[in-house]
């Protein structure tokens, strides 16, 4: 009865996960230079991470899986 409970569960926790995980793309200088604002001044989010993040001396953007699946 138990099992009836925690394998969907757990299915849909993994489905959650894997829907909202973070993918990131690193940046071009071109698409640098096309900012206004300057990437440095923005503060965009999506759901719990920032939309740009530098690493590395490399900025990125990052999405959820799902947003850069479906709306690019």
């Amino acid at each position: 009865m138990l099992l009836k409970i925690i394998i969907p569960t757990l299915f849909i926790v993994i489905i959650i996960f894997l829907i909202f995980r973070p993918v990131c793309v690193p940046l071009s200088d071109e698409d640098l230079k096309r900012f206004d604002p300057p990437i440095e001044t923005r503060t965009d989010k999506t759901f719990y991470l920032k939309t740009f993040q530098k690493r590395e001396n490399q900025w990125y953007q990052c999405k959820t899986w799902i947003s850069r699946k479906f709306f690019f």
